[in-house]
């Protein structure tokens, strides 16, 4: 899949920094070792990936079950829902568990809301015209439109799926350009989130256990698949056309999975005069010349001899030889890649076998030195520490929208800067009255506690982030819960500083809740004397005071 950084969020790449401006700062954004930070992505299949679901334009009922009042409209190339029953629209043997895809519905008439299922797991629901998008990790073969009510109608246009390729990597470099750790959808699925047509990716700086310093991510696009880095698009040989097959002899393609399912890809030679040489290349990866790559491969074969190597751009390595007849061996190796980037595995069968079979059911290469990897889009930086004077903002909405998916996304955006919280203030109201005798009463009274927000000098792709803030639902300041009191929240740039602005923001504490109401001036059971201390409740209060000389009967 293709990832693209949504704006207006916290951490940005390719930030484009103007050297014009009449003086512009340098600026490195703060991230303390305990912090997570969360960066959501819009994603697409590759442009190589396949639609899954043949027929999705209903020109037939091919492939499609339905029930009760669901049909395939033929005449007008839709699936619909009449209304008097409800009903569901099923097919099968699509997606391979574990593997994700993007999912595209188009309804043309709805009237009530329906639910997508794969498999057993409800991906979501429609509930009107136009195109839904669901993102996800399969659980089963099958997807499921299913209705519920029996007074509505809907249409749907199409259905589509693509495969979604999981070898991104976010990859996480010092300033001098050196690997320090990384995180991959295929191995850290704990860390990446799918929500409709976005990715919500979680960095936990305190695992990924580098130390302080700065930083910066890197994304390896597996759509782009900079220097073979993302590895082969197709490791478990599924799909024999990303493959280019030439041979020197008689061998046949066998069907997938024909050798007993121990070989995905396989071959058989037809008589002992065969060359029984064979060589693949994938169609669509590309290496780079004088990189070195790590590889491994899974080969089956009916001979104890056969033997084979592995090229990239030209450059072999060592020659390996099945050991054992009939069992599946995996084999690792490392070569230094030659400049046509072609990757290649060669197959010579060791002995005359009349008839014998040679199947691979695995096959993918990793550069050997992560620095080398050459990402695709680049973050701003970042200085990993602890930072004393500084507060962390994060923000959300209880619903999409901002241009961000917050909805079953779990993204929080967050935010450490150098500033501080200063200058309480109480605002207050209250209502009083005074009775006859002149003596007043507080009917109601509220109190707040509000303080400013002091943010020192930030660039425009901060501000961008922070200028969403008094129009987003929920704002925490330290993991206190805020209400930001102005309608606006606008920088001040100082005199010759273009590029970098300050902020002050009036704040307030939800949830203090210090409301004084209904004083009536009857008391609530404590007894007072007359200079105002509560009289001890283990003595009788039947008197206050002494009537002669006013002095309290209890002193405390």
């Amino acid at each position: 899949m293709s990832v693209e950084a949504i704006a207006n969020q916290p951490i940005q790449f390719d930030v484009i920094e103007s050297s014009c401006n009449v003086q512009n700062l340098d600026y490195i954004q703060i991230v303390d070792t305990e912090d997570v930070s969360q960066i959501q992505f819009k994603i697409q299949p590759c442009l190589t990936a396949k639609n899954v679901i043949e027929n999705g334009a209903f020109s037939s009922s091919d492939g499609w079950t339905t029930t009760d009042s669901f049909s395939i409209d033929t005449a007008n190339n839709q699936a619909c829902k009449a209304s008097g029953g409800i009903g569901t629209l099923q097919r099968n043997n699509l997606f391979v568990t574990g593997k994700y895809y993007q999912l595209r519905i188009v309804l043309t008439e709805i009237n009530e809301v329906m639910q997508v299922w794969n498999s057993g797991t409800q991906l979501g629901i429609v509930s009107g015209i136009g195109e839904y998008v669901f993102s996800f990790q399969a659980v089963g073969d099958s997807i499921s439109i299913r209705s519920f009510s029996t007074t509505n109608e809907a249409c749907i246009s199409s259905i589509s799926a693509y495969e979604l390729d999981s070898r991104l990597i976010l990859a996480i470099f010092d300033l001098d350009g050196t690997h320090q750790a990384q995180i991959k959808l295929a191995d850290d699925p704990q860390c990446f989130v799918f929500a409709d047509d976005t990715l919500t990716v979680s960095i936990d700086w305190n695992e990924l256990g580098i130390g302080a310093g700065c930083y910066y991510i890197g994304i390896a696009d597996p759509c782009i698949n900079t220097n073979g880095q993302n590895g082969m698009s197709d490791p478990d040989m599924r799909d024999i056309s990303l493959w280019d097959f030439t041979a020197m002899g008689n061998w046949n393609d066998v069907e997938v999975q024909a050798i007993a399912e121990t070989g995905l890809i396989g071959f058989e030679s037809q008589n002992s005069t065969d060359l029984n040489t064979m060589t693949w290349e994938d169609n669509f990866i590309t290496t780079k010349d004088g990189l070195s790559y790590d590889y491994t491969i899974t080969v089956y074969s009916n001979s104890v001899q056969t033997e084979f190597t592995v090229s990239i751009g030209g450059v072999s390595g060592v020659t390996h030889t099945v050991a054992s007849m009939g069992a599946v061996e995996t084999f690792t190796g490392t070569i230094v890649g030659g400049a046509t980037g072609v990757i290649e595995v060669e197959i010579v069968s060791g002995n005359d076998t009349p008839v014998y079979t040679i199947g691979v059911s695995h096959f993918d290469i990793s550069l050997t030195n992560n620095s080398d990897m050459d990402p695709d889009s680049q973050s701003v930086n970042l200085k990993i520490g602890t930072f004393d004077c500084s507060v962390l903002l994060n923000a959300n909405n209880n619903e999409n929208n901002l241009g961000f998916e917050f909805e079953d996304s779990r993204f929080n955006p967050r935010l450490r800067l150098e500033g501080e919280l200063i200058n309480p203030t109480y605002p207050t109201e209250r209502v009083t009255l005074q009775n006859t005798l002149g003596d007043f009463d507080t009917v109601y009274g509220e109190r707040l506690k509000a303080r400013l927000l002091k943010i020192d000098l930030q660039p425009e792709y901060i501000m961008d982030f922070l200028s969403l803030l008094s129009i987003m639902d929920n704002l925490w300041i330290d993991g206190v819960k805020y209400h930001i009191q102005e309608d606006e929240v606008a920088p001040e740039y100082p005199e010759q500083i273009v590029s970098m602005g300050k902020l002050t923001i009036n704040v307030i504490e939800q949830g203090q809740a210090l409301v004084n109401r209904n004083s009536t001036g009857v008391q609530n059971g404590n007894a007072f004397n007359i200079n105002g201390y509560i009289v001890d409740p283990f003595v009788s209060t039947t008197r206050i005071a002494e009537p002669a000389t006013g002095d309290p009967l209890v002193a405390l």
